[in-house]
């Protein structure tokens, strides 16, 4: 991640309702982007086409789900550029964030944290081998924990 990825980052905006993923333009935003836990994917230099990262950033922070990310397993989040979303992208951008990962940390599981409104994700999830775990609710959204 650098500098001119998490500002591009922080514009994005998605159509209703992925625009639950909509990150807001702060401070504390950009810090998060930047605390080495990012990482960027891109087509060809400087074409941004998503991101990804992985562990406690990748996690949703709420006191309803203790003890389900004790499983020792590698968290992981990502985000395709809301142009390319719903576009049949998402099986190739996975693809490559899943290897990158899994070549980082090959003795570990791959676990990831979705809402449940989400189907398209979820679809794409479950052609890699992920099912679900576990669920859990914050506020108004259901969570599902997807484990490979």
């Amino acid at each position: 991640m650098s500098d001119m990825y998490a500002k591009q980052i922080l514009q994005w905006t998605y159509d209703k309702p992925y625009d639950f993923y909509n990150m807001p333009n702060t401070l504390n935003s950009y810090f998060e982007l930047m605390n080495g836990t990012y990482y960027v994917v891109c087509c060809k230099p400087n074409d941004l086409i998503g991101f990804f990262c992985y562990g406690k950033s990748a996690q949703v922070p709420a006191e309803h789900h203790q003890g389900l990310y004790n499983y020792p397993c590698i968290d992981i989040g990502l985000g395709l550029h809301p142009q390319l979303t719903g576009k049949g992208m998402g099986y190739s951008f996975f693809n490559v964030v899943s290897q990158f990962i899994q070549t980082q940390q090959p003795n570990y599981r791959l676990r990831l944290t979705v809402a449940s409104f989400n189907k398209r994700a979820i679809k794409l999830y479950q052609k890699f081998h992920f099912k679900e775990v576990a669920s859990f609710q914050v506020g108004k959204i259901d969570f599902l924990i997807m484990i490979q």
